[in-house]
């Protein structure tokens, strides 16, 4: 405590420097080479240090210069560059079985560090090193069907995971908020449009639907403005709770909505005191949307499946709509109300924001 900054040793003035560097009590922490120069033991000493530091809630990014096989396992994630190209990234103890799996054992009695680095170098050959950048950009996008559920949730990720961000920024005046969801608003939209549009193709026509051009426009108007409240609704969530609740919270939500959309009961048989329920589920209105385009517009009568059959029960499309307890003249109703669910869920989401970053000051 009483040695002259002076007259320290390099281990001691390797944590002298760390401990200046948490005075601010910093959450994220860089160090370049902090090993360099030092003896096995003042290693382990400043290695053990930054661990207890991570361990404490802080991100610590540290690059590491030949480290020995006992200290490459005190880290816990590794991201291995050659070239600017990433070989491996992942946790510590996964990176042997990665290289088996790969075809490219570490040696027995060899230091992973030390093998990782000759790989790297190219010393075993650069069909090596394509092998292990292509697995590591393969292990990437495998991720994308590994996690369906949260790529069905990505609107109501969206927001939590960037409210760290969006908190630093925008109290540092960085931009307004209204800049801020109005760039995440639009940045989704022809992205979003184009994707509908697929999405409509395909499920209209594969499901031998009137080839007429207004039923299909009217059919994609509809799964627009769906897709459009779906996002709505995944924002609001995102802008009132936390990764964990969030994805719990969607469904929860969801199930009501379907449940008085009127696909498994219908809108006829529903409990007049659950009635009320029809009027604020968005899916209901999609589904009556879609039933409209499809079989309204006095369609003109349906052939049967099977030809000469005696009896066809929805030979006539008012039968089958009076049997849903729906209309088909009702689709600019059901756009009209999907339009201000629309604009509700989107300035609901904004307001909710807002009370989110209020509540952070």
């Amino acid at each position: 405590m009483y040695t002259r900054s002076g007259q320290l040793s390099g281990g001691q003035k390797k944590r002298l420097s760390i401990a200046l560097e948490l005075v601010n009590n910093p959450t994220v922490m860089f160090l370049d080479e902090p090993t360099t120069g030092l003896d096995s033991s003042s290693c382990m000493h400043v290695v053990n240090l930054l661990k207890i530091l991570a361990r404490q809630g802080r991100t610590i990014v540290c690059t590491i210069h030949q480290p020995s096989a006992s200290l490459f396992q005190l880290f816990d994630q590794v991201y291995v560059l050659t070239k600017g190209d990433c070989l491996y990234q992942g946790a510590t103890n996964k990176l042997v079985p990665y290289l088996e799996n790969l075809k490219l054992p570490c040696p027995m009695y060899h230091n992973p560090a030390d093998y990782m680095i000759e790989l790297a170098c190219g010393e075993y050959g650069d069909d090596k090193i394509d092998t292990l950048i292509m697995g590591s950009q393969n292990g990437r996008n495998l991720q994308w069907f590994d996690n369906p559920e949260t790529l069905k949730d990505a609107k109501t990720l969206r927001i939590p995971l960037q409210m760290s961000i969006l908190l630093k920024e925008h109290f540092n005046r960085w931009y307004s908020l209204k800049a801020f969801y109005m760039a995440i608003t639009l940045i989704d939209v022809p992205i979003s449009i184009v994707c509908c549009i697929f999405f409509s193709i395909i499920v209209y026509f594969m499901s031998a639907q009137p080839l007429e051009i207004v039923r299909f426009c009217m059919f994609l108007s509809i799964s627009i403005l769906i897709m459009f409240i779906g996002q709505g609704t995944g924002l609001m969530i995102g802008a009132v709770f936390n990764v964990v609740n969030g994805t719990f919270m969607g469904p929860t939500i969801a199930c009501p909505l379907m449940m008085f959309a009127g696909f498994g009961v219908s809108l006829r048989d529903l409990p007049s005191y659950l009635k009320w329920g029809t009027y604020v589920s968005y899916l209901r209105y999609g589904l009556e949307g879609f039933v409209g385009a499809i079989y309204g517009l006095d369609r003109p009568i349906l052939e049967c499946k099977e030809k000469g059959e005696l009896y066809c029960h929805y030979k006539y499309p008012s039968k089958f709509l009076s049997d849903i307890a729906m209309q088909g003249d009702q689709f600019w109703n059901d756009v009209i109300a999907l339009a201000t669910i629309l604009l509700i869920t989107r300035c609901g989401a904004y307001i909710l924001l807002r009370w989110k970053l209020v509540s952070y000051r």
